[in-house]
C-alpha cells in the first residue's frame, strides 16, 4: 500500500526526476548529482491530508547531501557505546541516506510554512498552486543548486534552524574543518559539546563521539 501511494506522487514529478537526473536511492528518497561529493536529495514524506485514506499527502524535505561530511560523521559515530538495540536499528538504517542540509518544501515558498501537496485516489493533484512539480523545479532546485559546494554547505549550516541543533553544529564542525576553517570548527565543536553535556538520552554517545573525533582532528 504505501508503494502505491508513493507511486502517485512520482507520476505526478516524474518529469522533474527526469530533467534533474534523479534516482531513487531507496523507497521515498531520490537523489542526483549535483557537484564533487554532492548530491541533490529528495524525500517524500507521507502524511494525512483532507482526503484521509481515499488519497495521499507528501511533505516533500529538500536538501542536499555532502558525502564527505556524512562518511566522517558516521565513522565517528560508529563508535559510540549504545545499546545493542539501537546499533541493530542503525544497522537496519545503512542505506539509507539522509541528508546533510535538509528543509521541508513548504518553508521555501514565498509564505514560508509547512505545508502539504494532496493527491487523490486516481493520482490527481488536488492541491492549490503551486502544484508539486512546479514547486520543485522552480523552489527545490534553485535551494539544491545555491548548496553544491562544501563552502556553501558550511555557510548554510551556520545557524540552520530546520534540524536538531546537535545534528547541526556536528556537521558544520566537521564542514569547516575540511574547509581548513579551524576557528570555524572549534567553535562548533565547543558548541556540541556544551549542548551534550546538558542532554540526556540515548544520542548523547553519539554526539560525544563525533565531538571526541573532532577534537582528535583539531589537536584537542
Amino acid at each position: 500500500m504505501p508503494a502505491l501511494r508513493v507511486a502517485r506522487v512520482v507520476n505526478a514529478i516524474q518529469g522533474f526526476l527526469d530533467e534533474h537526473s534523479f534516482r531513487r536511492q531507496v523507497p521515498q528518497i531520490y537523489v542526483a548529482p549535483l557537484g564533487h561529493d554532492v548530491d541533490a536529495w529528495l524525500g517524500l514524506n507521507l502524511g494525512s491530508g483532507s482526503l484521509g485514506l481515499a488519497g495521499v499527502a507528501v511533505n516533500p524535505v529538500i536538501g542536499v547531501r555532502h558525502v564527505g561530511i556524512e562518511s566522517r560523521y558516521a565513522s565517528w559515530s560508529s563508535g559510540a557505546e549504545v545499546p545493542d538495540w539501537v546499533k541493530a536499528r542503525s544497522t537496519a538504517k545503512q542505506g539509507h541516506p539522509g541528508a546533510t542540509l535538509a528543509v521541508p518544501l513548504g518553508y521555501l515558498l514565498p509564505d514560508a510554512r509547512a505545508r502539504l501537496w494532496e493527491f487523490d485516489r486516481e493520482g490527481r493533484e488536488v492541491t492549490p498552486d503551486p502544484l508539486l512539480e512546479a514547486a520543485l523545479e522552480d523552489y527545490a532546485w534553485p535551494f539544491m543548486r545555491a548548496h553544491s559546494e562544501l563552502a556553501t554547505i558550511a555557510m548554510g549550516l551556520d545557524g540552520w534552524r530546520h534540524a536538531m541543533r546537535e545534528e547541526v553544529l556536528a556537521r558544520r564542525a566537521i564542514a569547516c574543518l575540511m574547509l581548513g576553517d579551524r576557528e570555524g570548527a572549534v567553535a562548533a565543536t565547543s558548541a556540541l559539546e556544551d549542548r551534550v553535556s546538558r542532554m540526556v538520552g540515548l544520542a548523547v554517545p553519539r554526539y560525544r563521539a563525533v565531538a571526541e573525533g573532532l577534537r582528535a582532528q583539531l589537536g584537542g
